[in-house]
């Protein structure tokens, strides 16, 4: 990788130029490997994000309209309580056994979660056994997911040619949007097919009944990967070193990678997960309309997070990128939101969304592989994982449940930019830390 697109290089970079003996090793079997987990993730993310209003019907109706909400969303955002926990002990299963193991064991777990919200009774049915049953398929997903994103980004980029390092692992996010465009394909097939009768009795259930068919078509296509030649040859640590690492010896490194994280994962879950209750409750707009926009901005991001990467690889630092890409977000959302919130239809929406698809895309695209890249191999799973799940539990799984608070007591439907754009700001600093290339 030149010097034009390195943030900065550590082990894996300066080991891809010293020797060809780990360039090139990628597949397309590898790469789809690499990419169900979080497909899979995001597909019931989305698709429960999609259905929170019909959820909180169906599982909380005795703690009124607004509590229901507040409930479902808290069930939600309850996954990523262990999510520090999960990334910390995937992370080191993934360093210590292997990529390979650690992306089969979570691809499973995921299944288990999936299937247990597909058959979870509502109310009437059960009483309060179906709420749990979706707090329980929601930590278990948590636990899951907090290490899936460490495994598949540090497999992906130890398996990437060293010239196309950026693009490979820019893939990796580039079909998790395609998940969430799936998501809202199926969602708005549902909301156009069915009445609201048929929605609340079996229709929500359908795209989680879908969502088990990727468990045993991910399990079967990792079986047949191999592990990274740069993790066979490194050397495997112990819990307490790799700890000792990531919180003393490379601790500003692990609170840079953290900080340039927070704006992906607060934009990426209000602007899209958030978006169907915020337009739906807020706005007034039929429950169709974010499903078609949701899945407008997944597309657009699916596009620019590779274009992001090749960018990235050819011509300009992955650094730069993300920085213009988040101004962008500090700059554009409070219009944005601001002029939605004037003007609510569905055409304003997908506008919206369209454009903040962009930068949002970027960011997504070249996070990975930026943060990737300060970590050596012997703890670049744990470090991609704890630099992932910390925000994405601290700023970003609540962050439907904090903004439906925020509008509840300030009356202020803005909430939600004010939250993205200060997230901007805090991972805009962080992106000055960042070493500067060699």
């Amino acid at each position: 990788m030149g010097n034009r697109s390195a943030g900065c290089e550590t082990g894996l970079a300066a080991t891809q130029h010293a020797s060809g003996k780990y360039a090139g090793t990628n597949t397309p079997r590898e790469i789809v490997a690499a990419a169900l987990g979080n497909a899979l993730e995001w597909f019931d993310f989305i698709t429960y994000g999609y259905f929170a209003t019909v959820i909180a019907k169906l599982f909380f109706p005795a703690a009124g309209l607004t509590g229901a909400l507040l409930l479902a969303t808290a069930t939600f955002g309850v996954g990523f309580v262990v999510r520090p926990l999960g990334s910390l002990i995937l992370g080191l299963y993934g360093d210590r056994v292997g990529r390979k193991n650690a992306l089969t064991l979570t691809i499973w777990l995921m299944t288990v979660g999936t299937a247990l919200i597909a058959i979870a009774p509502p109310y009437q049915q059960a009483g309060w056994v179906g709420a749990a049953l979706l707090v329980l398929a929601r930590l278990i997903q948590g636990f899951a997911a907090s290490g899936e994103y460490g495994s598949a980004v540090a497999f992906l980029a130890e398996k990437a040619p060293a010239t196309r390092r950026n693009f490979y692992v820019s893939l990796q996010m580039s079909t998790t949007m395609l998940a969430i465009v799936a998501g809202g394909a199926v969602g708005t097939s549902l909301t156009y097919a069915l009445d609201q009768a048929q929605l609340e009795s079996w229709g929500w259930r359908v795209p989680f009944v879908i969502g088990l068919l990727i468990g045993p078509v991910g399990f079967y296509v990792r079986k047949h990967v191999t592990e990274p030649d740069l993790l066979t040859d490194a050397e495997r640590l112990s819990t307490k070193a790799v700890i000792a690492q990531l919180f003393a010896a490379q601790l500003r490194t692990t609170l840079t990678a953290i900080g340039v994280t927070i704006v992906g994962t607060v934009a990426f879950y209000l602007n899209l997960i958030y978006m169907p209750t915020f337009a739906v409750r807020q706005l007034g707009l039929p429950l169709s309309a974010p499903f078609m926009s949701t899945a407008v901005a997944g597309l657009v991001m699916a596009v620019c997070a590779p274009a992001a990467g090749l960018l990235a690889d050819l011509k300009f630092r992955p650094v730069i990128l993300f920085s213009v890409a988040t101004a962008a977000i500090a700059l554009l959302t409070y219009p944005f939101y601001a002029w939605l919130i004037r003007y609510p239809t569905l055409t304003n929406l997908l506008l919206m969304q369209a454009a903040l698809a962009i930068p949002m895309g970027t960011i997504s695209g070249l996070v990975p592989a930026v943060v990737s890249r300060l970590f050596p191999p012997e703890v670049r799973s744990t470090g991609l994982s704890i630099s992932y799940n910390i925000p994405t539990t601290v700023f970003g799984g609540f962050s439907p449940l904090i903004v439906t608070y925020l509008i509840g007591t300030t009356a202020n439907k803005a909430a939600p930019a004010f939250y993205i754009v200060a997230a901007a700001v805090l991972s805009l600093l962080a992106a000055m830390m960042l070493p500067r290339a060699r």
